[in-house]
């Protein structure tokens, strides 16, 4: 066995931080753009890394491997072909330099800082509130905050900075199972499993009974309703999400509850539109691409003001109407002219028939998160 207690390697500790980042990303995308996440093990006895002996190094030094190799999009393919394809994807486009630059954030949080802005300033981004503005956010009351979804693990990271901003710790953003692992963000995390099972089905009808339960107590809520990355309808027209799923309507019907839509500036890049289009396993190959690609840059976002409760009102009992109300009133906050919907990877959702609020249930594909 390991000895029970060591000085963290640096890929455990860079696993623990950009590992986080990738969960909320995997849970705001499809189905099944899912990865899994290890953390390093914890015990009693004071032996430091450089007593291990040369089998405990050994046995270490694999254990790092797997850590490192675990931060992957790679569990969404379905064969060995596919998982091999997408971590080659994930190297070539920079994955290993991401994790080196989350290493040692956990020195940034001795502060006081919140993991949020440390990762904001880790990757090197700043952001700018084109429209509306972050006092538009309020800092108490039941509070769901819905938005767009461009870009994956950004998005994630943003809303997680703009909520904390605001709301201290009095916030929870639907996210995938695997993001419990990492300490600093598991308690704004509300888990969602997207395994299919049986098993599944109940934890999800958990998370939206605490998503209820946190909006009751006063506390806010963010969500990606879209519960994927946007995608361009054809390879080459605007990148849009798909229709919103139903699952977030009952929150946004609970008549104490105030409703703000964000609405994310800008797009993943053309080749991962076109990827898309061509082969799922490429599009999940270049996801942690997307994210390289936006560091060291600013984020615009606009900011909306509340959806006024006679609006929601209006539509309360048809769980599709809503969505759409609240859907529209995201992408109003866009500078260009933004019409239609996205790829639906999802043929269940391709009608767009009307679905009455007491119908609607918490089945795995109507979870988007964050």
């Amino acid at each position: 066995m390991l000895p029970c207690s060591y000085e963290a390697p640096k890929e455990v500790e860079r696993s623990r931080a950009f590992g986080a980042l990738c969960g909320l990303s995997s849970s705001i995308t499809h189905a099944r753009e899912g990865f899994s996440s290890v953390t390093a093990p914890t015990c009693g006895v004071d032996t430091s890394w450089p007593q291990l002996s040369q089998r405990a190094r050994w046995r270490s030094a694999v254990r790092r491997s797997h850590i490192a190799r675990d931060i992957s999009y790679a569990g969404s393919a379905q064969g060995r072909a596919g998982r091999l394809a997408i971590r080659t994807l994930e190297l070539a486009g920079g994955r290993n330099k991401l994790l080196r630059r989350a290493h040692g954030y956990d020195a940034d949080l001795a502060p006081g800082r919140d993991i949020w802005s440390v990762m904001m300033a880790r990757f090197g981004l700043s952001l700018d509130v084109t429209q509306g503005a972050l006092a538009t956010i309020p800092a108490t009351g039941p509070l769901l905050v819905v938005a767009n979804h461009p870009y994956g693990i950004l998005d994630g990271l943003i809303m997680g900075h703009l909520l904390s901003s605001r709301r201290g710790a009095d916030f929870r953003i639907l996210a995938h199972r695997v993001f419990g692992g990492a300490p600093e963000i598991a308690e704004a995390v509300l888990p969602v499993d997207f395994d299919g099972t049986r098993a599944a089905a109940q934890q999800n009808i958990s998370t939206r009974a605490k998503a209820l339960m946190q909006l009751a107590e006063g506390g806010a809520i963010g969500i990606f309703p879209g519960g994927t990355v946007s995608t361009s309808a054809k390879p080459f027209s605007t990148p849009l999400d798909p229709r919103w799923r139903n699952f977030t309507a009952k929150m946004a019907a609970r008549p104490d509850v105030t409703v703000v839509p964000l609405y994310f500036e800008g797009t993943n890049s053309r080749l991962f539109q076109l990827a898309s289009h061509v082969n799922y396993t490429l599009r999940m190959g270049l996801m942690l691409r997307e994210f390289r690609a936006r560091t060291n840059s600013v984020v615009r976002v606009a900011i909306g003001d509340p959806i006024s409760r006679a609006t929601l009102d209006a539509h309360r009992h048809d769980a599709t109407s809503l969505m759409t109300v609240l859907r529209q009133s995201t992408y109003a906050l866009s500078n260009r002219s933004v019409a239609g919907y996205g790829h639906e990877f999802e043929r269940r959702y391709s009608s767009g028939n009307s679905v009455r609020l007491g119908d609607v249930q918490p089945s795995v594909p109507q979870i988007g998160v964050a």
